[in-house]
Parts: structure tokens; sequence; C-alpha cells
């Protein structure tokens, strides 16, 4: 911000001595001029000095309201994402990542879930087997297979409810 302060200020101040130096001209050639009979002297004409104003901030931008399913969230609203790698889930089952599983810090395995995109009221019926998310603010988990199912694309949220 400091050097843009600087760089108006020079502009100013060089902005102000030319036009200082113009009116200084422009009174000299005044004085100098030779009058006519009846006809008028040479006319001094003064460029407007350049002014250059602090640019303003764009506004900021906000997403449009994300529209609910129709009937809106049954159960739960979280954060969920997708994950596709690992061997072991830690119920000890082999991971599939294009099965209807999902992984959840605190319910027990074999607890079955239904998952709502609320951006399209798909859904599907999860099957805790694993433990997660390790991310600060996702709660749950999905497998590749589920996510790819209710259209999931990323990280985003959805409406979960215990069956």
């Amino acid at each position: 911000m400091k050097p843009l302060l600087l760089a108006l200020s020079l502009v100013a101040a060089s902005a102000t001595a030319q036009a200082r130096d113009l009116d200084r001209s422009s009174k000299f050639a005044q004085a100098n001029s030779a009058p006519t009979s009846g006809a008028a002297g040479p006319v001094a004409t003064v460029e407007p000095a350049l002014i250059i104003a602090a640019p303003t901030p764009l506004p900021r931008l906000r997403a449009a309201p994300r529209v609910a399913a129709p009937g809106g969230c049954a159960g739960q609203r979280v954060i969920s994402a997708y994950y596709f790698h690992g061997t072991r889930t830690a119920s000890g089952a082999r991971f599939d990542p294009n099965g209807l599983t999902a992984a959840h810090r605190t319910f027990a395995f074999g607890t079955r879930l239904t998952v709502v995109n609320p951006r399209n009221g798909k859904s599907v019926t999860v099957t805790v087997n694993d433990r997660g998310p390790f991310v600060r603010g996702v709660s749950l988990d999905l497998s590749r297979g589920a996510a790819m199912a209710i259209g999931m694309r990323g990280t985003g949220a959805v409406c979960m409810a215990r069956m």
C-alpha cells in the first residue's frame, strides 16, 4: 500500500509542476505579445492536468445459494469427501474403492447410512467400515463408488441419516 501511495503522490506532484510551468509560459506569452490593431493576441491554451484516482476495490462476488433437494434434508447435514486409495479398512475388511462404503469417526462398524446429495436429490445407502476422515471440517468419507452414485465431485455438503 505504501508504494502505491508514494507513486500516486509523485504523479500528483509531477502534474502540479507541469500545470505551474504551463501557467508561467502562458503569462510570459501574453506579456511579450505585440498588440495588433483590433486583432486578438495569441491565446495560450492550458492542457488539463493529469489526475489519477486511487483504484477502487472490486465488489466481492458471492456464490449463488445452493438449491436444496425437494423435501429438504431429512437427516443431519454434514461435509463429506470421498477417497479411493487404501488396502485394508479399520474393520479389517479389504477396501473396495467402487463399493458402497463409508468412513466415520464414531459410528460402529456395520452401521448403515442413507446419504443424499442435496444438489440433485440422488441418494445411496452405505455401510460404515472404516475410521476417518482425518481432515478438519469433514465428517464423512465416502468410497469413490458411493460418491459417483450420488453425483458428488470433490468435497461437499450431503444429508446423512441412520437407517
